[in-house]
């Protein structure tokens, strides 16, 4: 059974949800650039809009924009726009239907007063997942048959061992140990390969877009119309802005599939702190401390890959404040760790995802990979150290990250 659901059903659960992450992900992007289209029912810019969505995914089989009043504006399959029944006004929000060999995401599009504009179609093919079903179930008997030689051979040893020393339940569970971490590292490198195939995918026509901003931006300098419209320089901002936030997710996708490899050397901890808060954009109404005990200056690390997880845990911080608040970041001795605690004053977590924050792809946020924070518990604990979370709803939230004072004895 456990080798059947790593073989097929996990890998075609990871698809699924790669899935839905893609059309939700597109979903958004649509929503994001096509508020002006559809306030104005700009029928052409729509269009291509959805024209150019389409080109860069093989997986996307349609997609639509619905006005207002449930009018089709545009659609790359006029025909059949949409495989679900709804109401623009009625939509609460993203709406996720599958059928036996498609899924349909509907997201509703708002203005910044959270009236309806209409809404977005994305159509995806799954019959990906009928592909990975048909070559693994051959593979499934013979690995089958592998896997419980295999436990076997193990059970028999450490039966064995524990009768000999009166420990037969650690033996137990010292294996069921090594069955979920075998379970977790297939889990684990399948979603780095696809993490690594979309964002390779991304990359170069986000390039292309940069590079086509450039030059409509230094072509239009000095242009009466450029002057007279600031609309049209905002706009190009706008675009600037999603391009860096597209950069750093296709960063932290290539991350997550590249494995970690440290070069580690005495640090001071405030330096690290002054360097990554000088990465983020911060803004005025968020203050922001460093505090370090005595003893606990310095840390022995990977600068680059620690400084990484300073960024991920201040800008998810920061994220937590909209309103504003206080950033702390203070350094302290607990043996055998230094511990750096990074502290906010925010909105706080759900008490329902605690447990979640740290599995890859999670994510409450709009824009977010919910690859940040895994990325992070990996670089510390090859590191040989822990990453900690504990958060108050509506007060705030801490995370802790604890290195070892002697890392020698301690990484992996």
């Amino acid at each position: 059974m456990i080798l059947s659901w790593v073989t097929i059903r996990e890998p075609s659960r990871l698809i699924l949800s790669e899935l839905k992450h893609k059309g939700i992900l597109a979903s958004n992007n649509l929503a994001q650039y096509s508020r002006a289209g559809l306030l104005v029912k700009d029928r052409e810019f729509l269009k291509d809009l959805l024209v150019s969505v389409k080109r860069t995914d093989p997986d996307i089989l349609s997609a639509a924009f619905y006005g207002r009043d449930d009018e089709v504006l545009a659609a790359t399959d006029p025909d059949h726009p949409s495989p679900l029944r709804f109401s623009v006004a009625s939509l609460k929000g993203i709406q996720v239907k599958r059928s036996s060999d498609m899924m349909a995401i509907v997201n509703p599009v708002r203005d910044e007063l959270g009236r309806a504009l209409g809404a977005t179609v994305v159509v995806l093919s799954d019959r990906r997942v009928e592909e990975v079903v048909r070559k693994s179930a051959g593979l499934m008997v013979l690995s089958t048959l592998g896997f419980f030689f295999g436990v076997f051979i193990i059970l028999n040893f450490l039966i064995k061992e524990a009768l000999k020393a009166s420990e037969l339940e650690l033996a137990y569970d010292h294996l069921q140990r090594l069955q979920e971490q075998l379970v977790k590292s297939e889990r684990m490198a399948a979603i780095g390969q696809l993490a690594a195939s979309v964002a390779h995918e991304i990359r170069t026509p986000l390039g292309g877009i940069q590079n086509a901003v450039y030059y409509v931006r230094d072509s239009l300098k000095g242009a009466p119309v450029f002057a007279s419209d600031p609309g049209i320089g905002d706009m190009l901002d706008l675009v600037e802005d999603e391009i860096r936030v597209s950069t750093r997710i296709i960063n932290e996708l290539l991350d997550f599939s590249k494995p970690v490899i440290l070069k580690k050397r005495p640090v001071p901890v405030e330096g690290l702190f002054r360097s990554s808060l000088a990465s983020l954009s911060v803004p005025g109404n968020i203050k922001t401390s460093f505090k370090p005990s005595p003893g606990a200056e310095d840390l022995v690390c990977d600068a680059e890959r620690m400084r990484q997880v300073f960024q991920n845990l201040m800008l998810n911080a920061i994220q937590a404040m909209p309103e504003g608040g206080e950033l702390a970041v203070s350094a302290r001795l607990e043996q055998p760790y230094l511990c750096v605690d990074f502290k906010d004053n925010g909105t706080g977590i759900a008490p329902e995802n605690m447990d979640k924050l740290f599995e890859p792809l999670f994510s409450t946020k709009a824009k977010g990979t919910g690859l940040g924070l895994p990325i992070s518990k990996e670089i510390v604990e090859k590191h040989g150290g822990v990453i900690e979370a504990a958060s108050v709803r509506g007060k705030g939230s801490a995370f802790t990250v604890k290195l070892p004072l002697d890392p020698e004895k301690r990484s992996g």
